[in-house]
């Protein structure tokens, strides 16, 4: 009888490591790659101040981020409060915040409506690539197997 008792807990408890429960969440933004899922980590918003050194975003949950511009990349122009933003954030939830990348998407959309981004990189055509200038007059990235040269002048 003792040994029953004692077998009995036993396997309730490995039953209940075969199961493991994991909550998905389907509000969560990523992006399908090479038939695994990455999860983004890119922060949305509009761009609120700017400082010599300090970049503010306001994200489009209505949090206010202060960071500051440290040694991050930041790809097209600073002169327009209002400009919609995709950045990433180094040292996160510390108080050496930085920003880690920021691309303005109020420029990119000037040259095309086709693109994504995923964690801080721009993604044309499906083609992630890397923003070699971003001003109000170009757009030129280079991708796997294409350079992309985008310009609003004719």
């Amino acid at each position: 009888m003792k040994k029953i008792l004692f077998i009995i807990p036993v396997l309730a408890m490995l039953a209940a490591c075969g199961k493991k429960n994991v909550p998905t969440d389907n509000n969560q933004d990523s992006t399908h790659v090479d038939s695994f899922s990455v999860q983004d980590t890119t922060i949305y918003g509009r761009s609120s101040e700017f400082g010599m050194s300090t970049f503010s975003l306001i994200t489009d949950a209505g949090d206010t981020l202060e960071l500051d511009r440290g040694e991050g990349k930041i790809f097209g122009n600073l002169d327009n409060q209002g400009d919609r933003f995709a950045l990433t954030v180094k040292d996160a939830g510390t108080d050496y915040a930085s920003v880690g990348v920021a691309i303005n998407l109020t420029n990119v959309e000037k040259f095309t409506k086709d693109y994504s981004v995923c964690n801080g990189r721009l993604i044309l055509s499906g083609d992630t690539v890397e923003i070699l200038d971003l001003t109000l007059d170009c757009l030129k990235a280079k991708g796997a197997e294409k350079e992309y040269n985008l310009s609003t002048k004719q």
